[in-house]
């Protein structure tokens, strides 16, 4: 079987697989073709070659669509195609859509630090009356450690988080105006409407060194920030297979420093799924990564995965007594997800920090109506 493997450096694939030569491919050392990747029915990246479509490795740097020049080298029995040159053409409307909200983006728990300053009404820099009123109201709807809690709480706080914004006016036209009042997106584009209108029609210039001006200018760039952080969520949903991959980042108030919970909720296949006969079921596994940053000082990671009735959930703290606290609790989490129904396959917990927080990937759709 002819297939297309990683080379042994970079920007170069091996050819295996061939009999007797080049065979019908007709390689030549110093031949120069062109590949075009696309993806197949089934999602995979592909290119043809000669007569044959044959599926790209994984490791290699390639996207649909674009043009990637190769050079044969090596001997007829083992090709080797080596990049020369490539040509990605025009960026899509989600890659353009990245390259301008990646440099702007901000956390939410900076946005949630400029509004409290901002909500102070005896500042060195208030802000004008309707303004603050604005940022009071959504600083109302900012979800606490308590109300995330609970189900319900979290249910909501995800629901109004901003990321699904689009998707729900689409879905139920007819309460547009309570999605709209809830959200967080929407609430945060009412204060930067505001603050443009300010900008346009204040007694002085908005860039002018003024107190006033100086909190209109904080709060303006922590709201696009946050703007710009939500819209990389929404572009980070949902891949070519259609199934659920959705991306959150909530801000959570506390007394005392300002959190950030960041979440992601994936639907896979699951290929392990068999039943006392070996039969594959027709199954979906359910992972859900989440992270939660203490301010600016330490983060705590969590990962469950739900395969039917079965569930593993792990846990990863920067600290070592959290981490040691939520071993103590294990047992506790066994019981009460066993009291659910589900069978438990795995809990743990360890000291250190991941390397890969839930973030969004490069932008593949928009928000999954089935959310």
């Amino acid at each position: 079987m002819i297939r297309l493997e990683l080379g042994a450096s970079p920007g170069t694939l091996r050819l295996t697989g061939l009999k007797g030569g080049s065979g019908r491919l007709l390689l030549k050392p110093g031949q120069t073709l062109v590949l075009r990747p696309q993806r197949s029915p089934d999602g995979q990246l592909v290119a043809r070659l000669g007569r044959l479509l044959l599926p790209l490795p994984k490791g290699l740097d390639a996207q649909a669509g674009e043009r990637l020049t190769v050079k044969v080298t090596g001997d007829a029995r083992q090709p080797v195609l080596t990049v020369i040159a490539r040509d990605r053409g025009p960026d899509t409307p989600q890659q353009t859509a990245q390259r301008r909200l990646v440099p702007r983006q901000q956390s939410l728990g900076t946005l949630l630090t400029s509004l409290l300053s901002a909500s102070e009404p005896s500042g060195s820099s208030p802000l004008p009356d309707g303004i603050r009123q604005l940022v009071l109201g959504l600083l109302a709807k900012t979800p606490t450690p308590e109300k995330l809690s609970t189900g319900d709480g979290l249910r909501q706080a995800l629901r109004d988080s901003g990321v699904l914004l689009e998707s729900l006016l689409a879905r139920h036209p007819d309460q547009a105006s309570d999605i709209a009042s809830n959200d967080v997106k929407a609430s945060l584009a009412r204060i930067a409407s505001r603050l443009l209108a300010q900008q346009r029609g204040g007694d002085s210039p908005l860039h002018a060194d003024t107190p006033s001006n100086t909190g209109l200018r904080d709060l303006g760039d922590a709201v696009d920030g946050a703007l710009a952080r939500l819209g990389l969520m929404q572009l980070g949903n949902v891949g070519h297979t259609g199934r659920v991959d959705l991306h959150f980042a909530l801000p959570v108030l506390t007394p005392d420093r300002q959190d950030e919970l960041t979440l992601r909720i994936r639907e896979e296949d699951d290929d392990e799924d068999v039943d006392s006969e070996g039969r594959v079921r027709d199954a979906s596994v359910w992972d859900v990564s989440l992270r939660l940053r203490f301010g600016e000082r330490e983060t705590l990671d969590a990962r469950l995965r739900l395969a039917g009735e079965r569930v593993s959930v792990s846990w990863l703290a920067e600290n070592e007594a959290v981490a040691t606290r939520i071993e103590d609790a294990l047992p506790r989490l066994s019981s009460s997800l066993e009291s659910l129904g589900l069978q438990v396959i795995h809990v743990s917990s360890r000291q250190g920090r991941s390397a890969t927080p839930p973030e969004p990937v490069p932008p593949r759709g928009m928000v999954s109506e089935r959310a």
